[in-house]
């Protein structure tokens, strides 16, 4: 569960056209909110996973999100995806990645994954060519593939960026957070506040309020 706070999200951006980029949007949930709380908002939610693309295509046509199935990476095509099935003996399809997941992180966590699958991939820049859309706000959740997904961003860089960060140290990335945030300061952006999991990052100049985290309900 996210603690990116929306109600914070909606003070700084309460403008016509703002446009919400979902990565790594399992249920929608991030996505749901942020239409219900803005109304008029654009809202872009991405999973990879096929798993959740039946009941997905459902949710976001009733509440008008727009659905891209597949994964965000650092290229345009196949990409391998890793499928998480389960944890502590329950169903959890949520922890999938591109990246092959550590032992000790699947140990630790008692998960079962299943065989590696090819899904298709598409690059931020990419995407926001094709459908002539530049985000304002991006969250992303892509267990370990933000460093990959950023590195792609181009011209369409959003104003703020809620990203998790603890993924980095559980899967086979051969990044790391430090990678990711000087990545992050070099593309024009500074860190705002971070926690364990997640870290928000502003572009220098854009003027913000006080940032305090809540959950999402």
């Amino acid at each position: 569960m996210t603690s990116l706070n929306l109600n914070w999200v909606k003070e700084n951006f309460n403008k016509e056209n703002f446009t919400f980029f979902d990565i790594g949007a399992d249920t929608l949930r991030a996505s749901i909110s942020m239409k219900q709380l803005m109304p008029s908002s654009n809202v872009y939610a991405f999973e990879a996973f096929e798993h959740f693309h039946a009941i997905n295509d459902e949710v976001a046509l009733r509440e008008g999100i727009h659905y891209h199935k597949g994964a965000v990476s650092d290229i345009d095509g196949g990409v391998i995806f890793h499928p998480c099935i389960t944890q502590k003996g329950y169903f959890h399809p949520f922890s999938g990645s591109i990246f092959k997941p550590l032992d000790y992180h699947v140990e630790s966590h008692q998960q079962v994954y299943g065989n590696p699958i090819t899904i298709d991939s598409i690059r931020l820049e990419t995407f926001c060519k094709e459908h002539n859309v530049t985000p304002d706000f991006i969250h992303i959740d892509a267990e370990g593939a933000e460093f990959k997904i950023f590195q792609n961003i181009g011209e369409y860089k959003p104003k703020c960026v809620w990203s998790e960060i603890c993924g980095f140290i559980a899967y086979d990335t051969h990044t790391s957070f430090d990678d990711f945030d000087l990545l992050m300061t070099t593309l024009g952006y500074y860190k705002v506040y971070s926690d364990n999991s997640d870290a928000l990052y502003c572009q220098l100049g854009f003027e913000i309020t006080p940032y305090t985290p809540t959950k999402i309900s």
